[in-house]
This record gives C-alpha cells, structure tokens and sequence, in this order.
C-alpha cells in the first residue's frame, strides 16, 4: 500500500538536502515548520562537502541549536540522543526505534521528536502474514494493518 501525503493531510513538504545551518533564514520564514534530519553522526566519514569530525562540544552545540530552535525530529543513535536531550535540556515527546537489517554492529537508530508529537494513527502497512490466524481474526474485527512505517506530526 501507498501512503499518499493526501492521507497524511500535510499542507506543504519541502525537502532540502543541505547542512541546516545554510538554511536558517529560510527556515524561519516558514509557518508550521517541522525540521526532520538524519544528521552526519560525528565519526570522520568522509564526506565530499562536509567535514564530519567537529569536537564533542561543537557538534552537540549545532545540533542543539536545531531542537531549541524548531520543533525537530532527529535520527541518530540512542546514545547520542540521550546526550543531546542533555546539551540542550530538551526531552522529546517520543522516541521510537527504528530497527533494519544490517551489516554492521549498530541495526537501529532512534527517532526522536521534540517539541513535536508524531501522529501514528495516520500511517499503517499491511499485514505481512494475512493467512495467519491471529491476523485473520484481526482483520476480521477490521484492522486494516499494523506496525507504523511512517506518520504525520503536530505541533498541538
């Protein structure tokens, strides 16, 4: 199934791939902002326009500066979300995991959205295993589908 941004009921999207810092007069100039970033994690990756090595204080000074700043959603490690919600004294409304298939050591990344509250009733994927009869009977009840993918957000 498709999830369509009519579904969502999202006014406006507007997607940027640049480092946020470029974009702060722009960003301030729009109503409603939410500011969704999966930000370089601070290892030495090297990267062609960006250099991912800033100290500890620097790094969580930037990002933090976004979530004081602008409602956010930020994925990244836990550990490091936890070390941010501390810089910037900022708890987020939630956290989900968001866990893949993977090569490497870490399989997962938090979500965490601040001051902006993700709307999970709006997005649903279906069952995986509908012959299943645990499925079967919640369909029958009227579930269309389970285990969120994506969802819309409010600031309310």
């Amino acid at each position: 199934m498709t999830i369509y941004k009519e579904q969502l009921k999202v006014p406006d999207i507007r997607y940027v791939n640049d480092d946020y810092r470029n974009q702060l007069d722009a960003i301030r100039q729009i109503d409603n902002v939410i500011v969704v970033t999966d930000p370089p994690f601070n290892i030495g990756y090297h990267y062609n326009s960006y250099k991912d090595k800033m100290t500890d204080t620097e790094y969580y000074k930037m990002l933090a500066e976004l979530v004081t700043s602008f409602p956010s959603v930020i994925i990244h490690y836990p550990e490091d979300l936890h070390k941010l919600s501390v810089v910037c004294n900022e708890i987020p409304l939630k956290v989900a995991s968001w866990v893949y298939n993977s090569n490497t050591a870490k399989q997962h990344r938090d979500i965490a959205w601040y001051k902006v509250k993700p709307v999970f009733t709006n997005a649903w994927q279906p069952y995986k295993n509908p012959k299943d009869k645990r499925i079967l009977e919640r369909m029958a009840k009227g579930a269309r589908g389970g285990g969120c993918t994506i969802g819309g957000m409010s600031t309310k």
